[in-house]
């Protein structure tokens, strides 16, 4: 490449591995001193949302948490699944990408009754430490506030 300066330096954050630990940091590259085409697995950590849904009646047939972003991009879906609310009242599944939600927690009553209720005051998942550390408190009860369906598919 005869003619052309010396190769231009750039930041890059790199992760690498030196003898079983991991070590990261900046480091000033160059282009040719990256591999072409090299690919790595990444595991991303999402903070998690803390909620303690409670219900009013014992043994639920079956229960499920959605969340909704608030303002998302067109590439987020239009809800997730946090799966189902465990004994304790969180849900299977809390990790959620940054952003602000709202919340919805449903249950089976019956084989034909469902009931949900909606979180809507804006559930900010924005920490980069972890999740929220309050559980927000979500009762589904078979009256006002909660309704008589299931939570919205979108």
């Amino acid at each position: 490449m005869g003619g052309e300066g010396p190769m231009q330096k750039f930041k890059a954050y790199r992760i690498h591995e030196i003898d079983k630990k991991v070590a990261a940091g900046f480091e000033e590259l160059s282009v040719d001193q990256l591999d072409p085409g090299e690919v790595a697995a990444t595991t991303i950590l999402e903070p998690p949302v803390n909620i303690n849904a409670t219900f009013n009646q014992t043994g639920p047939l079956s229960s499920r948490v959605y969340a909704y972003p608030r303002n998302g991009t067109c590439t987020d879906p239009v809800r997730y699944d946090m799966g189902p609310v465990l004994s304790d009242g969180r849900a299977e599944r809390p990790g959620l990408p940054f952003g602000t939600y709202d919340i919805c927690v449903q249950y089976q009553r019956t084989s034909t009754s469902w009931w949900r209720r909606t979180y809507s005051t804006s559930v900010a998942n924005t920490n980069v430490n972890g999740g929220n550390a309050t559980r927000y408190a979500i009762p589904v009860t078979i009256s006002s506030p909660s309704v008589n369906q299931q939570c919205p598919a979108s």
